[in-house]
């Protein structure tokens, strides 16, 4: 909906979008709330076990005491070793299925770096011819998709495109115009048959060679989230300013680009969004003649523009088939009139072959038919090929580019400084808001989170009460045996108690703080999806409001407010609990050692909040490094016909490489500190055991 955010204004679709996210919720909802009660269950079990381990270890261990196998202090210390192994062990759990995730990852991640490609085999043993002519020949193809392996779109398809000569492709919708521009470009290879150039097979040419010597203009031109000078850099990227000049002035988009403050350098927004339609396929004509192409592949390249943007754009490639191989796929039959050869596709065949005369002198021709289903007359009136060849544009550009001096977040650039300006000014002020108005939004809610925090208080407490019962059993092994065959039955029974309390306890917990959780997920996400089509359409065009960064907010934002309000809350609550809970029993046994070891909570407290704010800091900072890498990343894969036809992969992935240089070394830091701010946390807690004893 964000990314075709202009078409919901025009039709007024705001409110239908908004109803059909909030359906799209409830789903996310119920699953949310299902998934509160689950982790409850699974915490309170866990609890569960622990408690009734310790009773049967206590008891067993009474027994052990009686027999004089051995004292009390060894037994509980065995016992202590033993169960702290255990949870050791526990703990390390969602560490070996991490890894065990990770191999399952690893296996599509390998299976794609290792795979056989095409554009691999050809860079091994593919061949340069010397020279290219432009002679390109389709003999008995036989081609169907990989997607639908079971459509035959081509069944012996001949074709014979003379050099130098412009060919039109024409039929109906399906029939396989576009598939012979993306046969020759090799997106697709043949099933059987053979594609020749200048009679050697392009399955032997090098494939970076090939594309080298074609230039493909599409029905929607690509533009990628950068300069007009780095877009048509694209098409060559050693490209001189002389020859980016010359590609300029034949595709006449010099006509708009020298109205522009910046020029060259402006920036043309994600998908080329502050240009006409017009302007970006004269970029695109530009981009894919810069590097002088011997065979040019024109796919619908005027379809998508109105009448005044079709004309100066076919007049732009009036001047640039010339002393070129071209390929027109058309579907305004008014445009290939003066072609040199029009072939008529039906039916995965070539049905029909000769020039705009021929075919009309036979009046039951599919070409003539199809003529006349379009409107012969529009032939006087409309442009055509070659009818305007020299001609001069008199097409006035009225749209003006907005912000073209911003740089584009997420963008190909080539100036690392362009990197440095995302957020620029924004981006070093920090917007705070106060935890009241956070905490306000979770008020309808209020109901589920008094229940759940009086669920999260006495969770907290039972750790507490369990090293006092613990700590009693320890003191009963030193009785008589009488006495403490009582004090470990009494023990026993409230650990098997608290084992039933604390799997009720965690899972009404978890279960309203879920419920109250995904209510306030859904609540934000609502008003603020509202709030973004609520925004002018000029809003869309900052750098910050791409709709790649949109979704990605409104699907991160919403969930770190949970997480934040809910999901941390729950586990404040349950410290505070035991934090309480715990300096009420300390006082109650020795207010003297309580002192001493309260003594040495501030430099305790001070290491963990050092590590937490050193990690904190830095996990903002890659998050947003790693968002650059992944909308280039998104950018180039959505826009990949472009990329391999223009062979720019390298030149992506060097951009990618770089974008992640900066949180590697960022990684790497950050795991150093944050050891050396661990290890004195602990040498602070260790310190304040030596001291208490």
């Amino acid at each position: 909906v964000i990314g075709n955010v202009r078409t919901v204004h025009a039709f007024a679709g705001e409110e239908r979008a908004v109803k059909s996210y909030k359906t799209a919720l409830l789903k996310t909802y119920i699953n949310g709330r299902k998934a509160g009660l689950a982790k409850g269950l699974g915490l309170g079990s866990m609890h569960c076990v622990l408690f009734l381990s310790w009773s049967l270890l206590v008891w067993f261990t009474s027994i052990v005491v009686h027999k004089n196998i051995a004292n009390g202090g060894e037994s509980f210390t065995t016992m202590l070793n033993v169960v702290i192994s255990g949870l050791s062990l526990g703990q390390a759990a969602p560490d070996i299925s991490a890894f065990i995730r990770a191999k399952a990852a690893a296996y599509p991640i390998f299976q794609m770096i290792e795979r056989d490609t095409v554009s691999k085999k050809s860079s091994k043993t593919g061949r340069k011819l010397s020279k290219v002519d432009g002679h390109i020949q389709f003999k008995d193809v036989c081609f169907s998709y990989p997607s639908r392996p079971d459509v035959a779109i081509f069944n012996n398809f001949n074709l014979d495109i003379p050099a130098g000569k412009i060919v039109a492709l024409v039929g109906g919708s399906g029939s396989g115009k576009s598939t012979v521009v993306s046969l020759i470009e090799r997106f697709y290879e043949p099933l059987s048959g053979h594609i020749l150039l200048d009679k050697n097979d392009i399955r032997e040419l090098d494939l970076k060679w090939l594309r080298q010597q074609i230039g493909l203009v599409n029905q929607e031109p690509a533009l990628f989230a950068t300069s007009i000078k780095e877009n048509i850099l694209y098409g060559k990227d050693e490209a001189t300013l002389e020859e980016l000049k010359r590609a300029v002035k034949l595709s006449d988009a010099q006509s708009f680009i020298n109205n522009l403050p910046e020029r060259l350098e402006t920036q043309v927004g994600e998908r080329g969004i502050q240009l006409s339609g017009g302007q970006k396929q004269r970029i695109a004509i530009s981009r894919a003649i810069v590097k002088n192409p011997s065979i040019l592949l024109l796919d619908e390249a005027t379809s998508a523009l109105d009448a005044e943007s079709e004309k100066s754009v076919q007049e732009a490639l009036d001047r640039v088939m010339v002393g070129r191989t071209t390929i027109v796929v058309a579907h305004r039959l008014s445009t290939i009139r003066n072609a040199d050869v029009i072939a008529v596709v039906q039916g995965g065949k070539i049905v029909e072959t000769g020039n705009h005369e021929e075919l009309m002198a036979n009046p039951t021709s599919v070409y003539a038919s199809l003529v006349q289903l379009q409107g012969a007359s529009s032939l006087q009136r409309l442009p055509s090929v070659g009818s305007s060849l020299g001609r001069q544009s008199s097409i006035s550009y009225s749209r003006e580019l907005s912000r073209t001096g911003t740089s584009i977040g997420g963008s190909f650039r080539s100036d690392k400084d362009s990197i440095g300006r995302v957020g620029g000014e924004d981006g070093n002020k920090s917007n705070h808001v106060s935890a009241k108005r956070l905490y306000s939004m979770i008020g309808p809610d209020w109901p589920y989170g008094v229940i759940g925090t009086l669920c999260a208080f006495v969770a907290g407490a039972q750790m507490p009460l369990f090293a006092l019962g613990i700590s009693h059993a320890l003191v009963s092994y030193y009785m008589d045996w009488e006495t403490t065959q009582r004090e470990v039955k009494k023990i026993v029974f409230l650990f098997c108690g608290g084992a039933v309390i604390t799997v009720t306890v965690h899972a009404i917990e978890h279960l309203f703080f879920g419920i109250m959780g995904e209510r306030l997920t859904l609540r934000v996400r609502e008003k603020m999806f509202t709030a973004i089509l609520k925004n002018e359409i000029g809003w869309f065009d900052e750098t910050t409001n791409t709709s790649s960064m949109l979704s990605s907010r409104l699907e991160s934002d919403a969930t770190l407010m949970r997480t934040i309000v809910v999901d941390r809350s729950t586990i404040l609550l349950q410290n505070v609990g035991l934090v309480v809970a715990s300096f009420i029993i300390a006082f109650l046994l020795n207010w003297r050692i309580t002192l001493v070891v309260l003594a040495t909570y501030p430099l305790i407290i001070s290491g963990h909040i050092s590590e937490k704010l050193f990690m904190k800091g830095y996990g903002g900072n890659l998050s947003k490094a790693y968002l650059k890498a992944n909308m280039l990343a998104g950018e180039a894969v959505s826009n990949i016909r472009t990329v391999a036809a223009f062979c720019s992969e390298e030149k992506i992935l060097d951009l990618y490489a770089n974008e992640l240089v900066g949180p590697s070394k960022h990684s790497f830091r950050r795991g150093q500190i944050a050891g050396i701010f661990y290890g004195i946390s602990q040498f602070f807690i260790f310190s304040s055991y030596g001291l208490a004893l």
